[in-house]
């Protein structure tokens, strides 16, 4: 094992044990439902069990539909993740920290819900009015602070003057197409057909199918958008 991966295996154990810490000490010291006021109302304490997605998303979704989007897909994502870390020595340090914090926090809420069913979710932040989060953990944190350094690091040159890094912004442009893709599918096909659980029903080829589409599509015209602009 060679420096850069003992670096980046570092990176994805502490964030994953900085979360599983957190989360047993909530678990153990904190009440359910209850509120705790760390910095007024804009910073609060609690302990919230998560069936969904981040930020609470999803939470009322079928246990297929569950299945799906929060275990088989993140799984295949951050092993694809990983896989792409490890291997290409051409990213920038803030790229490396960025997706090894993507990762870490992504394995440890999937931890949760593989051996638990749910995600213990315990910080909450309220400015008034519309400025409100929902409720969050560590790992929801390490993942935030990873998408932010990824794109900082695929928008602002390095000391060097290099050029930017176009192909982690296209990336990261056509997964978040390819999310709002599936959600889409999903709502049209539930539409259409209607759904009753089946992970293989009609509403799940649409809402892959989407999935695919939409990061394809965006690919393709991203790709060929930047390709104009060089000539």
């Amino acid at each position: 094992m060679n420096r850069r991966t003992l670096l980046i295996l570092i990176l994805v154990i502490f964030n994953i044990g900085l979360d599983q810490f957190s989360k047993v000490q909530v678990r153990e010291k904190i009440v359910p439902g209850s509120r705790t006021e760390l910095i007024g109302p804009q910073l609060q304490l609690m302990n919230v069990e998560n069936s969904g997605a981040f930020l609470s998303m999803g939470s009322d979704s079928r246990p297929a539909v569950k299945l799906i989007f929060l275990l088989i897909i993140p799984v295949i994502v951050l092993a694809i993740v990983l896989y792409y870390v490890v291997t290409n020595n051409m990213l920038d340090k803030k790229s490396i920290v960025g997706f090894s914090c993507i990762a870490g926090g992504g394995i440890a809420n999937i931890y949760d819900r593989f051996m638990y069913g749910s995600v213990t979710d315990f910080l909450f932040m309220d400015f008034g009015g519309i400025f409100k989060t929902g409720v969050f953990n560590i790992a929801d944190m390490s993942v935030t602070t990873g998408m932010v350094l990824i794109l900082l690091s695929a928008v602002i040159k390095d000391s060097k003057g290099k050029k930017i890094n176009l192909w982690i912004l296209i990336n990261f442009i056509c997964l978040l197409a390819g999310v709002l893709g599936a959600i889409i599918g999903g709502r049209l096909g539930s539409f259409i057909f209607g759904y009753d659980g089946d992970i293989y029903s009609p509403t799940s080829v649409v809402a892959v199918g989407f999935m695919y589409g939409a990061y394809d599509l965006a690919k393709k015209r991203l790709r060929c958008y930047y390709i104009k602009k060089e000539f």
